[in-house]
């Protein structure tokens, strides 16, 4: 589930011309963050990384991936819900940039 109101405050706040940077910075780095996460070894590891994921995640309003990271730092040693975590986000990601898509799409046409 994505917060849109969420997503429109931190819109509001970074500025229309930045955000589409802002969102392809989040995606890769937090592909990045999903893959270290994959290749971790120790419980503190993943517990710091799912942090940083989680509190990302926050700001762009993605609630399951936010609900899933917080999974990994409260039971680091899961390896189980690392797999959760990719999926939430990769599935969040998707509808989140479609989504995003068609409401520019209906603000400029529609």
């Amino acid at each position: 589930m994505i917060d849109w109101a969420q997503v429109r405050a931190l819109q509001s706040d970074v500025g229309d011309e930045i955000f589409d940077e802002v969102v392809k910075i989040f995606d890769i780095e937090t592909r990045g963050l999903i893959g270290a996460l994959e290749g971790s070894t120790t419980d503190a590891e993943r517990s710091k990384i799912a942090h940083g994921i989680r509190g990302s995640a926050v700001n762009f309003g993605m609630s399951d991936v936010v609900e899933a990271a917080k999974q990994i730092e409260q039971q680091p040693e899961n390896v189980a819900h690392v797999a959760t975590l990719r999926q939430a986000y990769d599935s969040t990601i998707d509808v989140f940039l479609t989504n995003l898509g068609a409401k520019r799409l209906n603000q400029e046409f529609g």
